[in-house]
């Protein structure tokens, strides 16, 4: 499944957090569109330190007044990838 979510409507103290829970209701296969009102250069670090590779991050459009990113989880936050052979 996909939704949207305009962080643009909520206040920015909160916005990190709202993504983050939405980030963890989310099944393997699932994306999360954005739409913000900046590049979230920051939020896709901290993604990126929290959840690795289990989420990827793709630019759909890129401002300047706008800009949307689909995060898509392709694993649970933890589970082996495989790559090690474990």
């Amino acid at each position: 499944a996909t939704t949207t979510l305009d962080v643009r409507t909520i206040e920015p103290l909160y916005r990190h957090a709202q993504i983050f829970a939405r980030l963890a209701e989310m099944g393997v296969g699932d994306s999360l569109i954005l739409q913000v009102d900046h590049d979230p250069k920051p939020l896709r670090a901290q993604l990126e330190a929290k959840e690795g590779d289990a989420v990827s991050w793709t630019y759909l459009e890129q401002g300047p007044a706008q800009w949307q990113v689909q995060v898509t989880r392709h694993r649970s936050r933890g589970q082996c990838c495989g790559s090690c052979g474990g």
